[in-house]
């Protein structure tokens, strides 16, 4: 018996495979990349799509993004703001637990 559910799971398992063909598998949308039944030639030099940059235009572009960052924002500068600060850490767990109890009934 388990001879035969082998020999039958083997059997569907080939006739799913043989059934996939390669167009069904990998349809082509592009007629570029279609399958011509060559082989690309690997010594043609390929064409870059854009000039390299230059190590001036990288340091340009990276001092750019450096520009356009915000600043880091530095401690509290007055006395009031950190103890406005100090008191919402003590506060701000307990105050989240009870909004989130009061929106769930």
């Amino acid at each position: 018996m388990h001879r035969l559910m082998r020999v039958f799971g083997f059997s569907a398992a080939l006739f799913v495979c043989a059934s996939c063909g390669t167009p069904d598998v990998l349809p082509y949308s592009d007629a570029r990349i279609a399958d011509d039944g060559t082989y690309p030639n690997l010594n043609v030099v390929p064409v870059p799509a854009a000039a390299p940059m230059s190590s001036t235009e990288a340091q340009a572009q990276i001092q750019a993004v450096q520009a356009a960052r915000p600043a880091p924002r530095g401690l509290p500068t007055s006395e009031s703001e950190a103890v406005y600060l100090r008191r919402l850490g003590r506060t701000h767990g307990q105050e989240a637990l009870r909004q989130i109890e009061a929106s769930g009934n």
